[in-house]
Protein backbone atom coordinates (compact mmCIF):
# COMPACT_ATOMS: atom_id res chain seq x y z
CA UNK A 1 0.00 0.00 0.00
CA UNK A 2 2.63 2.08 0.80
CA UNK A 3 4.56 2.01 -2.67
CA UNK A 4 1.19 2.76 -4.35
CA UNK A 5 0.42 6.01 -1.83
CA UNK A 6 3.87 6.86 -3.07
CA UNK A 7 3.84 6.22 -6.89
CA UNK A 8 0.41 8.21 -6.59
CA UNK A 9 1.99 11.00 -5.12
CA UNK A 10 4.97 11.08 -7.62
CA UNK A 11 2.25 11.06 -10.44
CA UNK A 12 0.40 13.54 -8.93
CA UNK A 13 3.93 15.74 -8.14
CA UNK A 14 4.61 15.24 -12.19
CA UNK A 15 1.34 16.37 -13.21
CA UNK A 16 1.38 19.55 -11.27
CA UNK A 17 5.04 20.56 -12.01
CA UNK A 18 3.86 19.90 -15.82
CA UNK A 19 0.64 21.67 -15.87
CA UNK A 20 2.37 24.88 -13.91
CA UNK A 21 5.56 24.40 -17.11
CA UNK A 22 2.52 24.61 -19.40
CA UNK A 23 0.79 27.18 -18.01
CA UNK A 24 3.48 29.58 -17.98
CA UNK A 25 5.01 28.76 -21.29
CA UNK A 26 1.49 28.80 -23.31
CA UNK A 27 0.80 32.56 -22.24
CA UNK A 28 4.58 33.71 -22.15
CA UNK A 29 5.67 32.44 -25.63
CA UNK A 30 3.32 35.34 -27.55
CA UNK A 31 4.05 38.48 -27.38
CA UNK A 32 2.04 41.24 -30.09
CA UNK A 33 2.97 44.37 -32.13
CA UNK A 34 0.54 47.51 -31.83
CA UNK A 35 0.48 51.35 -33.20
CA UNK A 36 -1.13 53.43 -35.47
CA UNK A 37 -0.93 54.22 -39.18
CA UNK A 38 -1.04 57.49 -40.27
CA UNK A 39 -0.01 59.35 -43.81
CA UNK A 40 1.94 62.51 -44.13
CA UNK A 41 -0.68 65.00 -43.40
CA UNK A 42 -1.13 63.18 -39.78
CA UNK A 43 -4.45 61.67 -40.89
CA UNK A 44 -5.57 58.04 -39.70
CA UNK A 45 -5.51 55.54 -42.17
CA UNK A 46 -8.14 53.12 -42.10
CA UNK A 47 -8.01 49.73 -43.74
CA UNK A 48 -4.55 50.11 -44.04
CA UNK A 49 -2.97 45.88 -44.92
CA UNK A 50 -0.31 45.42 -42.01
CA UNK A 51 1.67 41.82 -42.22
CA UNK A 52 4.84 40.53 -39.60
CA UNK A 53 7.01 37.56 -41.37
CA UNK A 54 8.64 36.19 -38.85
CA UNK A 55 12.83 35.68 -39.53
CA UNK A 56 13.55 32.25 -38.52
CA UNK A 57 10.43 30.56 -40.16
CA UNK A 58 8.84 33.23 -42.84
CA UNK A 59 5.53 32.81 -41.18
CA UNK A 60 3.06 35.90 -41.60
CA UNK A 61 0.68 36.97 -39.58
CA UNK A 62 -1.86 40.09 -41.08
CA UNK A 63 -4.32 42.91 -39.97
CA UNK A 64 -5.84 45.49 -41.02
CA UNK A 65 -5.92 48.79 -39.51
CA UNK A 66 -9.45 50.48 -37.79
CA UNK A 67 -11.09 53.18 -38.49
CA UNK A 68 -8.71 55.01 -36.13
CA UNK A 69 -5.78 54.18 -37.82
CA UNK A 70 -4.81 51.55 -34.59
CA UNK A 71 -3.45 47.79 -35.90
CA UNK A 72 -2.22 44.91 -33.39
CA UNK A 73 -1.05 41.91 -34.52
CA UNK A 74 -0.97 39.79 -31.48
CA UNK A 75 -0.16 36.04 -30.28
CA UNK A 76 2.46 36.47 -32.01
CA UNK A 77 5.23 33.70 -31.19
CA UNK A 78 8.61 35.50 -30.13
CA UNK A 79 11.18 35.91 -32.45
CA UNK A 80 12.88 39.22 -34.68
CA UNK A 81 9.84 39.86 -37.49
CA UNK A 82 9.70 42.34 -40.76
CA UNK A 83 6.94 44.36 -40.28
CA UNK A 84 5.66 45.61 -43.62
CA UNK A 85 2.29 47.82 -45.50
CA UNK A 86 1.38 47.45 -49.11
CA UNK A 87 -1.72 49.59 -48.64
CA UNK A 88 -2.55 50.78 -52.44
CA UNK A 89 -2.37 54.10 -53.11
CA UNK A 90 0.43 54.38 -50.71
CA UNK A 91 4.53 53.65 -51.61
CA UNK A 92 5.75 50.10 -49.46
CA UNK A 93 6.35 50.26 -45.95
CA UNK A 94 9.00 47.30 -44.37
CA UNK A 95 10.71 47.58 -41.20
CA UNK A 96 13.18 44.45 -40.73
CA UNK A 97 14.24 43.71 -37.75
CA UNK A 98 11.63 44.22 -35.39
CA UNK A 99 11.77 42.31 -32.07
CA UNK A 100 8.59 40.82 -30.21
CA UNK A 101 9.32 38.99 -26.52
CA UNK A 102 7.11 36.82 -24.77
CA UNK A 103 4.67 38.63 -22.82
CA UNK A 104 5.25 42.10 -24.04
CA UNK A 105 3.52 44.34 -26.52
CA UNK A 106 6.06 45.63 -29.17
CA UNK A 107 4.79 49.95 -29.71
CA UNK A 108 5.46 50.57 -33.49
CA UNK A 109 4.05 53.58 -35.05
CA UNK A 110 3.85 54.01 -38.85
CA UNK A 111 3.85 56.86 -41.21
CA UNK A 112 2.85 55.90 -45.08
CA UNK A 113 3.54 57.90 -48.04
CA UNK A 114 1.24 59.48 -50.51
CA UNK A 115 1.88 57.82 -54.18
CA UNK A 116 0.90 61.24 -54.90
CA UNK A 117 1.43 64.80 -53.58
CA UNK A 118 -2.42 65.77 -53.67
CA UNK A 119 -2.23 68.15 -56.46
CA UNK A 120 -5.38 69.11 -58.02
CA UNK A 121 -7.81 66.21 -58.63
CA UNK A 122 -6.18 63.85 -57.25
CA UNK A 123 -5.49 65.04 -53.51
CA UNK A 124 -7.12 63.65 -50.47
CA UNK A 125 -10.82 63.08 -51.66
CA UNK A 126 -9.07 60.77 -54.03
CA UNK A 127 -7.61 58.19 -51.55
CA UNK A 128 -10.89 58.96 -49.40
CA UNK A 129 -12.54 56.60 -51.92
CA UNK A 130 -12.01 53.91 -54.62
CA UNK A 131 -9.64 55.07 -56.86
CA UNK A 132 -12.28 53.62 -59.73
CA UNK A 133 -15.27 55.48 -58.49
CA UNK A 134 -16.71 58.05 -60.78
CA UNK A 135 -15.08 61.38 -59.79
CA UNK A 136 -16.65 64.70 -59.85
CA UNK A 137 -14.87 67.45 -61.74
CA UNK A 138 -12.63 69.58 -59.74
CA UNK A 139 -14.51 72.91 -58.44
CA UNK A 140 -12.82 76.30 -59.22
CA UNK A 141 -11.22 78.05 -62.50
CA UNK A 142 -8.68 75.35 -64.40
CA UNK A 143 -5.06 77.11 -63.38
CA UNK A 144 -3.59 78.94 -65.67
CA UNK A 145 0.11 80.13 -66.75
CA UNK A 146 0.56 84.39 -66.95
CA UNK A 147 0.10 83.88 -71.35
CA UNK A 148 -3.27 82.20 -70.37
CA UNK A 149 -2.66 78.26 -71.25
CA UNK A 150 -3.76 75.75 -68.63
CA UNK A 151 -0.94 75.04 -66.29
CA UNK A 152 -0.77 71.52 -66.72
CA UNK A 153 2.36 71.05 -64.30
CA UNK A 154 2.69 69.17 -61.33
CA UNK A 155 3.69 64.86 -60.45
CA UNK A 156 1.82 62.85 -63.15
CA UNK A 157 2.68 59.31 -62.82
CA UNK A 158 2.05 55.96 -64.32
CA UNK A 159 -1.44 53.82 -63.98
CA UNK A 160 -0.33 50.94 -61.25
CA UNK A 161 -2.03 48.31 -62.43
CA UNK A 162 -3.46 46.62 -59.35
CA UNK A 163 -5.49 43.87 -61.05
CA UNK A 164 -1.99 41.33 -63.21
CA UNK A 165 -4.72 39.76 -65.06
CA UNK A 166 -6.02 42.79 -67.03
CA UNK A 167 -4.01 43.96 -70.21
CA UNK A 168 -1.61 47.11 -69.86
CA UNK A 169 -2.04 50.27 -71.46
CA UNK A 170 -0.04 50.54 -74.76
CA UNK A 171 1.76 53.94 -74.41
CA UNK A 172 -0.44 55.51 -77.00
CA UNK A 173 -3.45 54.91 -74.59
Amino acid sequence: MRRYSSLVHTAIIGLAIATCAFAQTSGAITGAITGTVIDVADAAVAKAEIQATKAATKATFKTTTSEQGVYTLGQLPAGTYQLSSMTPFFDPFVQPGVVVSAGKTQTLNIRLQDVQLNTLGDGREFFATSAFAERTTPQGPTPRFADGKPDLSGVWSAQRILDPGQPELKPAA
